[in-house]
């Protein structure tokens, strides 16, 4: 359940073959083989890796469609979302809480499924716990509360993250809500959050002691490329999904 280009969903197949592609599986007994055709218009198709889009659709997947399906009845079911799926960079801060606030198309919203996109840098995840909290917009006091496993997140040596669903049960949401994440981080370990800072935000938040606060800004490099993230730029890639009434 993830919008990535007109707030529909993906679908990822791992095949399991051996890395590589075309001539590199010639004379392999056993591989799996995706059939696909080619067009000239925009293509919804992209590779991944971890769950990680990592191709835009300005590359070289513009005229490859490959032949994947799906048969459904439709309905109510929605997504709602800030970031565009592409993680820019990452934010662990200790002591620090994320928050999105959300406004539904109708209400009241129920509320089925929480969305992060995020790493952890720590092997041994026993006993390590982040939170999310469902908020109501208007009275200001969670609705829902989970402890989620630092072990549903993804570990990674490498900095790419991967979504991550958390089941509510159903939380019939009245009224605009927030979702707040705390990933309890410390000196021993971080979960880093994904970010995305191509528009300017006007949802994401840092809470602390779930009190929102003001930001320390922060920057990061990709190669020789300097970026200052700030509040006004930065978008927390956290998700909902549910059912509007």
């Amino acid at each position: 359940m993830s919008g990535l280009y007109h707030d529909d969903f993906l679908v990822e197949l791992v095949s399991h073959t051996p890395k590589g592609q075309g001539d590199t599986y010639v004379g392999l007994s056993t591989y799996f083989g995706l059939g696909y055709s080619k067009s000239d218009y925009l293509s919804r198709s992209s590779y991944s890796l971890n769950g990680r889009c990592y191709m835009s659709p300005r590359e070289a997947t513009n005229l490859i469609n490959w032949s994947l399906r799906i048969v459904g009845d439709g309905g109510p079911t929605r997504v709602l979302y800030y970031d565009d799926a592409y993680t820019d960079t990452y934010s662990a801060s200790p002591g620090f809480s994320y928050i999105n606030a959300f406004k539904a198309p109708s209400y009241p919203f129920d509320l089925r499924l929480v969305q992060l996109y995020a790493w952890h840098n720590m092997m041994e995840t026993r006993d390590r716990f982040f939170t999310v909290k469902i908020i109501d917009g208007t009275a200001g006091q969670a609705i829902w509360k989970k402890d989620v496993s630092w072990s549903e997140i993804a570990f990674s040596a490498t900095k790419t993250g991967s979504w991550t669903g958390i089941d509510t049960g159903g939380v019939m949401c009245g009224h605009d809500f927030l979702v707040e994440m705390t990933p309890n981080n410390d000196n021993d370990g971080s979960i880093w959050l994904g970010c995305d800072t191509t528009a300017k935000n006007r949802n994401s938040d840092m809470s602390s002691g779930g009190i929102v606060t003001v930001w320390k800004d922060w920057t990061y490099s990709t190669g020789s490329k300097v970026n200052s993230c700030t509040r006004d730029n930065t978008r927390w890639m956290i998700r909902v999904g549910g059912l509007a009434r």
